[in-house]
């Protein structure tokens, strides 16, 4: 994992590591925003699969696919572009002024370099 290498390396403390992966979670879209925005599910959708999952323990897609509401495809689809919109650890270090966007690539190269 990136944030370990940078700390074997001694450009970052395990709280810091724990502040960046916490800001990181907290960029995530949820799925049921997703799923709005992109016109997957309705807002009465959504409200009945989040009043289930309170009720019931179970992620959000897992739930949408139970009631019909969704199939596995469109859960997918929304987990990918999840994925694809949260900030990187290295965008969240910069951004918290830990690392610089230059000395980020240079690391990055080296990190993907003894991966």
């Amino acid at each position: 994992m990136f944030g370990v290498f940078l700390i074997e390396r001694e450009l970052l403390d395990a709280e810091q590591l724990v502040e960046a992966l916490r800001r990181q979670q907290d960029a995530k879209q949820p799925i049921g925003r997703l799923a709005l925005r992109k016109r997957i599910l309705s807002v009465k959708q959504v409200s009945a699969i989040l009043r289930e999952q309170a009720e019931t323990p179970g992620r959000f897609g897992e739930i949408a696919v139970r009631l019909n509401l969704m199939d596995v495809e469109q859960v997918n689809d929304l987990l990918t572009v999840q994925r694809e919109s949260c900030p990187k650890l290295g965008e969240v270090l910069v951004e918290m002024g830990i690392l610089k966007s230059d000395q980020l690539d240079s690391l990055l190269t080296e990190y993907l370099a003894t991966d």
